[in-house]
Order: structure tokens, then sequence, then C-alpha cells
């Protein structure tokens, strides 16, 4: 065991080692004192799950369309095709699994203010919208087409099924797409 200072304590969740000042761990794990409200902590857990499942979101997303631009270079190849669908899936999970975490949150009851706590900020209005048509972007691109040959899901901006029939893509979907991707990059 290595030499701590006094100024530093380590955490019980991930023991890392932080100031002896800090009340919140860099994994999340939230210091207290020894009657902190559970309720706050229990309330601070859930939202840092849902902030994990929208990092992950995001993340399977790339994944995708790095998987869609490899079987863009291999048409052919069924088991690029494959890993695209899978990443679909995999998103479709995932998106259903921050639904369901947003809507616990929304129902939670707000946890009373500790004496002596500092809240940490709380998000604008401004910052809530820009979030939500984050999430609608991310929905609509993972939202499953129907091929036209096999009736089998699809990409929603595919142009090809994995059996090789045109998928369904209609302009409007398209152009919702490109849409909210521009109103996303237009506002700061």
């Amino acid at each position: 065991m290595g030499a701590r200072s006094i100024y530093e304590k380590i955490c019980p969740a991930c023991a890392g080692v932080v100031a002896r000042a800090a009340e919140r761990c860099p994994c999340g794990y939230g210091f207290g004192s020894e009657d902190a409200d559970a309720t706050q902590q229990s309330l601070d857990d859930e939202q840092l799950y849902e902030t994990y499942l929208a990092a992950r979101l995001d993340q399977g997303l790339e994944a995708l369309e790095l998987a869609r631009a490899a079987l863009r270079a291999r048409p052919g190849d069924y088991g690029c095709a494959m890993r695209v669908m899978q990443h679909v899936h995999e998103l479709q999970v995932l998106r259903r699994e921050l639904e369901g975490q947003r809507a616990k949150l929304a129902v939670a009851p707000e946890a009373p203010a500790r004496v002596g706590h500092r809240a940490s900020p709380v998000p604008t209005d401004a910052f809530r919208a820009a979030q939500s048509e984050r999430a609608e972007v991310v929905a609509r691109r993972t939202a499953p087409g129907i091929c036209s040959a096999c009736g089998c899901p699809s990409a929603a901006n595919g142009t090809r099924c994995t059996c090789g029939g045109p998928a369904r893509s209609t302009p409007d979907i398209a152009a919702d797409i490109a849409r909210a991707d521009s109103d996303s990059i237009d506002k700061p």
C-alpha cells in the first residue's frame, strides 16, 4: 500500500484516491455525512445511470455508422450485414432502456436539500430542449424501415436491405433527419 496524504481519502466504490473535501468521486460515488439522505444518493445514482445510458447510446450510434461504412465497402458480405442489424437491435434496446430510465426519473420525488449541501447546477430549459432534439435525431436514425422485397426491418436511411432488396426510404424520413441535423448544428 502506497503512502497517502492526510488530505486524501479512498472512494469505497472504485478505490480511487480523491481529495478529502470532495463531495463526489469522478466515478460518481457521492460522499456524504453519516446522516446523509439516502433518497438524494439514490436520485443521484439514477441520474448518473441516465447519463451513462445516453453516452452508451451515442457510442452505439457511432458503432452503427462504422458498421454501415464497412457494409458499403463490401455490400455482399453477409457478416457485415449481420453486424449492422445487430447494432440496430442493440440501439433499439438501449433507446428503450433510456426511455424507461427517463420515465423513472420523471416520477421520482425531488429529494429534500441537505443542510450544508451544495446543490449541483440545474440544466437550463434551453439545454434540455437541445438534448431532447438530439435524442429525437438518434431515435429517427435508429428507427427501422421495411424492406420492400422481403419485409424485413432495415435502417431508415439505408439504401439496401440485408437481402439485397431496396429498403423503404421515404423522402420525408430523410428530410426529417436532415432538418433535425441542420437544426442541431445551427444552434449554439
